[in-house]
């Protein structure tokens, strides 16, 4: 028990922690006031993607009306077809200038139900044979949402610019789960073991009247518990600085994921919980497997190569090598976990965790037989 606090203290109480720990609450409040100066952009941009569809309508509304003017007979079958992609990319032009009315307003119930009638409409004329710049992901994800938000009863928020607190936090779970995590990890533990194995350090601790193993156990509870707090500190900032300086939300707000082909919806907390919960089985994983690598190479710079080579190739071998059913025996399967939970074809977003577990529990056996045996060269 010592052992563990003195671990502790040196991890809690050490500058590059409490650095850290300043510098990812400023970059929450920053990435939030951010979001509240460019909210007037982020509506020109939404303006200026709805005059982008207006016009693409009425180019092809000219290109049409040529080919009927001079290149077909009417009565044929061609014209018809011509005819009938032109009454449904007029209907999307009139629909479009509805859209970029709304923009801005507060009849966001209207604006919900109109923008679904818009991707019904693109989808119809897309499957006729025209062509516009929405994809079936966009039209479908969009239709989803937003029959969600009506029937909750609740409004859009602008993805990646909102200042309501739920939202605000989503956004920020997402960045974190995107690498952000990883790399506080390694910023905290970057010198966990090696600077000792270094500084031969290490001796005196070889010379303490205490099993070895401990110094694993040790290393391995400090360093997820400061985890842990950075994580609580990052999202209790998330959310109090929305709380003070946002606007209202609701955590019922819904993430849109697919299962089996099929799209679902998340509420914003049982969203964050899952990828929380993903990203910390991914912190044990690498702080295990980073504490054997430390036994292993006894240096900083080749223990964070090996790991962050170790890190990348598990990463790549997972999305270049699509094999359903080992998804049960991935480890690295949540090194970005954000698309183990919006996309689940075939397998669900928790199956790697047993597996992920088991191997973190074997490195940290290995890494406490390891160090029974290591001396300092």
């Amino acid at each position: 028990m010592k052992l563990l606090v003195f671990e502790f203290k040196k991890l809690f109480f050490s500058k590059k922690f409490l650095v850290l720990l300043a510098f990812l609450v400023a970059l929450v409040i920053l990435l939030f006031f951010r979001n509240v100066i460019l909210e007037d952009y982020v509506l020109d941009e939404k303006l200026s993607d709805y005059n982008y569809l207006i016009e693409v309508s009425e180019m092809n509304a000219s290109h049409y009306n040529r080919q009927l003017e001079q290149h077909l007979e009417e009565g044929t079958e061609e014209y018809e077809e011509i005819e009938v992609l032109q009454e449904m990319n007029l209907e999307l032009l009139v629909t479009a200038k509805e859209l970029h009315s709304l923009v801005g307003t507060d009849h966001w119930q209207q604006q919900l139900n109109v923008e679904v009638s818009f991707m019904e409409q693109v989808r119809d004329y897309r499957m006729a044979g025209g062509e516009y710049p929405i994809s079936e992901e966009e039209i479908r994800h969009t239709i989803a949402l937003n029959y969600q938000l009506l029937t909750q009863g609740l409004p859009k928020e602008i993805e990646n610019y909102s200042q309501a607190p739920p939202n605000f936090l989503l956004q920020v779970v997402n960045l974190w789960v995107t690498l952000g995590a990883l790399v506080v990890v390694l910023l905290l533990i970057g010198d966990l073991m090696t600077n000792e194995f270094e500084s031969r350090s290490i001796n005196l601790l070889f010379t303490q009247p205490f099993n070895r193993t401990h110094i694993i156990v040790s290393k391995f509870v400090s360093s997820l518990v400061v985890y842990l707090m950075v994580l609580v500190v990052v999202l209790l900032a998330s959310l109090g600085v929305s709380y003070l300086f946002g606007t209202k939300g609701d955590f019922q707000y819904p993430v849109i994921i697919e299962v089996d082909g099929v799209l679902r919806a998340l509420t914003v907390v049982e969203y964050v919980a899952q990828a929380v919960g993903l990203m910390s089985v991914m912190v044990i994983f690498t702080i295990s497997l980073y504490l054997l690598y430390n036994l292993l190479f006894k240096q900083t710079i080749m223990t964070l190569f090996a790991l962050l080579g170790t890190l990348v190739l598990g990463y790549i071998l997972t999305t270049t090598i699509s094999m359903d059913a080992l998804a049960w025996f991935n480890p690295f399967k949540y090194v970005l976990p954000e698309q183990a939970i919006l996309t689940q074809e075939n397998e669900r977003w928790y199956d790697a965790i047993p597996v992920t577990l088991v191997v973190s529990g074997i490195m940290l056996f290995v890494a406490s037989r390891k160090i029974k045996t290591s001396k300092v060269d």
